[in-house]
């Protein structure tokens, strides 16, 4: 032990990563039963880093990846009411069946968040904008006009004097 070395590191990095079979099999079955439609908006992101960061790295350090990881991110993926998303997702998902890489989910994945963030700025994520029950979401009634609500939006930055010029008063 005192010698250290990559044997040592892989001891350690065992026992600290000691995820048992019971919780490994959870986990799989959550990623099995997750649809986009039980996320908040329908939130393409919140569902890639769930997966991304947290589901599939973990089950990939374990060597747990289910063989059918492509077939269930496009279970997941295609349970959208963005047709757009869905149509585009599909299409990926058959150029890596015909091409089968190993590991292309890490791929499919950054597809999918770069896709909704492109249909959520074009503004055909209609979901995003049914969901509307944030605090910082006023009436249209109570802006000024540009968004903000009371005493007006002077357009300066945190930390300008009266003039717009940082710190001449």
């Amino acid at each position: 032990l005192e010698s250290g070395g990559p044997l040592l590191l892989k001891k350690m990095l065992d026992i600290v990563m000691d995820v048992d079979d019971a919780a490994l099999r959870s986990l799989a079955q959550s990623f099995q039963d997750l649809r986009m439609k039980d996320v908040p908006g329908e939130n393409v992101g919140t569902v890639v880093s769930y997966l991304n960061k947290g589901a599939l790295l973990l089950l990939q350090n374990c060597s747990a990846v289910p063989t059918d990881t492509m077939d269930l991110l496009n279970n997941v993926m295609s349970s959208t009411d963005c047709q757009d998303f869905t149509n585009c997702m599909k299409s990926i998902y058959f150029v890596s069946k015909r091409t089968s890489t190993a590991g292309g989910y890490m791929e499919y994945l950054d597809s999918a968040e770069s896709e909704y963030r492109t249909l959520y700025r074009k503004g055909k994520w209609t979901k995003a904008a049914i969901n509307q029950d944030s605090g910082f979401v006023g009436d249209e009634e109570e802006t000024d006009g540009d968004g903000f609500t009371g005493g007006g939006y002077s357009g300066r930055g945190r930390g300008r004097g009266r003039g717009g010029d940082r710190g001449r008063g």
